[in-house]
């Protein structure tokens, strides 16, 4: 028996700045987290955060294609965000 790793591409808001958003992707969700909240991150420590969407994928290329294309095509992002946004209204 094998054991199956998935891997996540997600999307934290910043508490302090609801107009901020984060782009990330791991295979551990639960400790990317903490270590964004705990400053370990250099791109995301001047702020607390929480974790507003997440999608999960079988494999590590398809995760971190995934994200490029959120982190890169602004048409892409715009449209999640705003997904993102209408359901936290």
């Amino acid at each position: 028996m094998y054991k199956i790793y998935m891997h996540y591409v997600y999307v934290l808001q910043a508490i302090d700045d609801v107009e901020n958003f984060y782009v990330g992707c791991t295979s551990d969700l639960k400790s990317r987290f903490k270590s964004h909240n705990d400053g370990q991150n250099k791109s995301t420590k001047a702020h607390k955060w929480k974790i507003v969407y997440y999608e999960a994928w079988m494999t590590l290329s398809a995760a971190r294609t995934r994200e490029y294309r959120l982190k890169h095509c602004g048409k892409t992002k715009y449209q999640l965000i705003k997904r993102i946004k209408e359901s936290l209204e």
